[in-house]
């Protein structure tokens, strides 16, 4: 898997063959794309992952060597070094949001009512809607089980008696 910053030099192909290149971020957010052709257009970011997410753009490898020292490239972690724990709690998460990982939009009816069958019938609490968009977003992005488990770092550090005891 590989994740990209927006930065100027990275380079898109689209569907019809041509070649976008990031060629500035505007003040006001939005990116600045230009062909060889010297055609512009101007995206914001929700845009440009949309196009990439979809699949209608790809992403051009051929721009790393060039950029090198501007993008910053992620492999996934390998199932096993994860908790048990923490993959049963993806593996449920995923449960909520799998119907609507191919769908483009989800109504929040949708979202709601499958939330309330699924958690009736494993008798647990219903996730909030805006739970549910935050888990199908990064699933999304991640396209992959692991981006539903919870980041270590958001929670803090951890209070084990070895960690106090060395500190002390």
């Amino acid at each position: 898997m590989r994740m990209f910053r927006i930065k100027r030099g990275i380079r898109f192909n689209s569907k019809d063959g041509q070649l976008w290149s990031v060629d500035r971020i505007l003040v006001t957010g939005k990116i600045l794309l230009i062909t060889e052709q010297g055609q512009v257009e101007t995206l914001s970011r929700r845009e440009l992952l949309r196009r990439w997410l979809d699949e209608d753009w790809s992403f051009d490898q051929s721009c790393l060597p060039a950029i090198a020292d501007r993008v910053i490239t992620a492999t996934a972690r390998d199932l096993s070094s994860y908790a048990k724990e923490e993959l049963h709690q993806a593996e449920e998460r995923f449960a909520y949001i799998a119907p609507f990982v191919d769908q483009r939009r989800v109504t929040n009816a949708d979202f709601t009512d499958h939330a309330k069958v699924l958690s009736y019938a494993r008798s647990s609490r219903t996730p909030c809607l805006k739970t549910l968009r935050r888990w199908l977003v990064r699933y999304k992005i991640g396209r992959d089980i692991t981006a539903l488990i919870d980041r270590k770092s958001a929670r803090g550090l951890d209070s084990r008696p070895e960690v106090e005891r060395l500190f002390e």
